[in-house]
């Protein structure tokens, strides 16, 4: 089980370093608006964040 919860969290490092494209950021942006849960939205705008600003970014 440590194996796999270490590729994960390197996986998800690796997502959250990179930036993500034009149309990366529109399908999340329009998941974002799509969605009734709040939990969902909180969720998808900090993945726009992350992906347009990088990991340094303090929101």
């Amino acid at each position: 089980m440590g194996a796999k919860l270490g590729v994960i969290r390197f996986a998800y490092q690796l997502d959250a370093e990179r930036h993500l494209t034009g149309s990366e950021l529109s399908s999340l942006a329009e998941r974002m608006v799509n969605t009734t849960d709040a939990v969902e939205a909180a969720r998808v705008r900090e993945a726009i964040v992350r992906g347009f600003c990088g990991q340094g970014y303090d929101a």
